[in-house]
């Protein structure tokens, strides 16, 4: 099993799956189950396991939504955590002019048009939040009041495309709306064409993603992770810990550096220093608490 980002199948002897999960590296997580403490669930889930299958992923961001896309289409019995589902994340694109991607729980899907687009499920609520903070800084959206004249913070560093000033077409507002979607599909090939012709900027962007701060949560943010119901402690590995430190600073230059790019715009030292100081904050690796070092010692 290769040590690169991806999804794992447990399967049974029929081939069905037990149970479905991501990793930063297939090798480290699915060894994982078997070494350390084990509860009765998890006991159970491997003695009927007979086969593990993996799909290998360019970057974590792909292998979240390769999880959830194979997830909704399983129900792998040891995903599900309450028979009502309601435990699961879901990301919804409403039909309505210059729509933005919501994060909500299954129980809210009432409020929404039929017509709107429902990708999920997806287990955690900090990492899909930062998938889509991702997924933003290469097709912007706004999130602010569209039409209000001012520009908002977003639009300063980015992020969105100006839909409070008027500055974006409804057409082209969704191009960019169409690309999260294709993407949320994990249609990435057919995705990479369609910017080949349309926005070769972005296809670059798409093509060289660094998600470091999925890294940083997905490794370090829950050393007792909760998987369908049962617990497994994770081995934390230090080399793992020492490419983070050394990514986040290049992925702050790359994220600056695309968006100069992007815009056509020079973005002035003030600027550049806020949009430094916005990420590293949704990066969020220094926010470690006393007890989960504990759990890094131990």
């Amino acid at each position: 099993m290769p040590n690169a980002p991806g999804v794992y199948l447990f399967l049974d002897k029929y081939g069905n799956p037990l149970y479905i999960g991501r990793a930063t590296s297939l090798r480290r997580r699915v060894l994982s189950y078997f070494q350390g403490l084990r509860d009765s669930r998890l006991e159970e889930m491997l003695s009927l396991a007979a086969k593990i299958k993996h799909y290998k992923t360019d970057n974590l961001l792909e292998a979240v939504i390769l999880e959830a896309n194979l997830i909704k289409k399983n129900w792998p019995k040891y995903n599900v955590r309450e028979k009502d589902n309601r435990s699961f994340i879901y990301i919804v694109i409403p039909k309505i002019d210059f729509p933005r991607p919501l994060i909500v729980r299954q129980r809210e899907f009432q409020k929404f048009s039929p017509r709107a687009k429902i990708f999920g499920p997806y287990q955690s609520l900090s990492l899909i939040k930062n998938a889509l903070r991702i997924i933003r800084r290469i097709f912007p959206y706004s999130v602010c009041k569209v039409g209000s004249g001012k520009p908002c913070f977003d639009r300063q560093i980015g992020l969105c495309p100006g839909a409070c000033v008027n500055k974006i077409s409804k057409k082209d507002y969704q191009k960019n709306i169409d690309n999260i979607i294709l993407l949320l599909n994990g249609e990435k090939k057919k995705l990479l064409k369609k910017l080949q012709r349309e926005n070769p900027i972005a296809r670059q962007g798409l093509k060289h993603l660094q998600d470091v701060s999925l890294i940083a949560k997905s490794e370090f943010e829950n050393f007792k992770s909760n998987f369908g119901g049962f617990q497994m402690h994770l081995t934390i590995d230090w080399q793992v810990v020492f490419q983070v430190i050394g990514s986040i600073a290049a992925l702050t230059i790359s994220i600056v550096g695309f968006f100069s790019a992007r815009t056509l715009n020079k973005i002035d030292a003030n600027q550049t220093e806020l949009f430094n100081r916005v990420h590293s904050l949704e990066v969020d690796f220094f926010t470690l608490k006393g007890e989960h070092l504990q759990h890094i010692k131990k």
